[in-house]
């Protein structure tokens, strides 16, 4: 902005982590199709701010905005295996 100066530390948003779960493209903003790369599923990202349905990311040495519902709170993968019986109820 072609200003310099001091913030206090409590205006400044602590990113959350989080996980793609899915293959995600890394958007140049929080509105538009413009993107910068594709983030592989699995990818850890730090979390800032949500705004139109996508959250401000970054990941690795790369930042923009993940459409929210491509993020997890936790990498949680599970195996099903082709045997497996499928119940009607948990008991």
């Amino acid at each position: 902005t072609g200003y310099s100066g001091y913030v206090d530390k409590t205006h400044f948003i602590k990113p959350v982590v989080k996980y793609t779960w899915m293959p995600s493209k890394l958007y140049t903003s929080a509105i538009g199709n413009s993107y910068n790369k594709t983030i592989k599923d699995g990818q850890k990202v730090s979390v800032f701010n949500g705004s139109h349905g996508r959250y401000q990311v970054k990941a690795g040495n790369s930042s923009g905005y993940i459409y929210a519902n491509n993020l997890t709170g936790l990498l949680a993968k599970k195996t099903v295996y082709a045997s497996s019986k499928l119940y009607t109820s948990a008991s």
